[in-house]
């Protein structure tokens, strides 16, 4: 086990050299990462969306990760995206408060993001809940949103009644979330109107 760590020299003030070792974490991050569900492949969703919004890739992938569209997706009292590595998505949060006082939150954990091709994004509420959004440019001005979700459920019968509620849902939220994104889409690819 010894081998594995780099020799090094820690100098302190009263001690003087100190004998230590370090040990690089890129390889047991990528280890890590190469373990983790980074998407939902198309084959796999056990949901899946798909819309074509009327705005060009770059104003489409805005509408996908703006707060205000979260809070209408979820149809939550308030939305936090927190972001992660240097300032980016890239294993950020988005929070979504819900209830009366907004004290119930549901979050969910940015696993890719790809800008402006490609966010997924990862919940483990009631099921592990897993949604990728996947945008291609399909004409001049013209996006679609590929949505593809998959979720696993707890074992046992609530775990299957949990995932029986959950597709229903989840089926309502696509629909309701497809209608949000033509909208926004249409109105990120608009211009202002001049002002008199």
């Amino acid at each position: 086990e010894r081998a594995r760590f780099q020799p090094h020299v820690e100098e302190y003030e009263h001690l003087g050299g100190v004998q230590a070792g370090y040990r690089e974490l890129g390889p047991l991050w990528e280890a890590a990462l190469a373990s983790e569900r980074r998407r939902v492949e198309p084959e796999e969703a056990m949901l899946r969306s798909v819309v074509q919004i009327e705005a060009p890739i770059e104003a489409a992938w805005k509408v996908v990760t703006d707060a205000g569209t979260w809070k209408e997706f979820m149809r939550a009292s308030q939305v936090a995206v927190l972001p992660g590595a240097r300032g980016t998505l890239a294993d950020g949060e988005i929070h979504c408060h819900h209830g009366k006082d907004g004290r119930e939150v549901t979050e969910f954990r940015v696993l890719l993001a790809a800008p402006p091709r490609e966010l997924s994004i990862f919940s483990a509420d009631q099921v592990d809940f897993y949604q990728t959004m996947a945008l291609a440019e399909i004409g001049p001005g013209r996006t679609q949103v590929e949505t593809r979700v998959l979720w696993r459920a707890r074992p046992g019968l609530p775990g299957r009644l949990m995932s029986a509620v959950f597709g229903f849902m989840m089926s309502r939220a696509l629909a309701r979330g497809a209608r949000t994104l033509e909208r926004l889409g249409r109105e990120a690819a608009t211009p202002p109107a001049p002002r008199t």
